[in-house]
């Protein structure tokens, strides 16, 4: 069982992040988000609101993992990475999510 979400953010040009997380949250239209590991399938449009992502410190993988929970829990081994995005379409599937961004709809 993976305690993680793959997550990747892709602007039409390049890769912004590819990596694990252990949380996503951003808000939509109907208020604040957050998706964990095992989250349903779920696709929504965030505007001009950060997306935010929680990932393990550098060197925090190699904890115990009776040690790597309690720490987890309180957040001594977490570090916040935040994106502001104009736009950007988060979709989440199969313990993965995917956040498309910069996109520039030509009709």
């Amino acid at each position: 069982m993976a305690d993680f979400l793959n997550v990747k953010i892709l602007s039409p040009t390049q890769t912004i992040f590819d990596g694990p997380a252990l949380s996503v949250s951003s808000t939509n239209t109907l208020g604040k988000f957050d998706i964990l590991p095992y989250h349903a399938n779920f696709i929504t449009l965030v505007e001009k609101t950060p997306v935010v992502l929680r990932v393990r410190k550098e060197g925090a993988e190699n904890i115990p993992f009776a040690a790597k929970a309690f720490k987890e829990f309180f957040d001594t081994d977490i570090t916040e990475i935040r994106y502001d995005f104009d736009t950007a379409i988060i979709f989440t599937k199969d313990n993965s999510v995917k956040i498309y961004t910069n996109i520039q709809p030509q009709f």
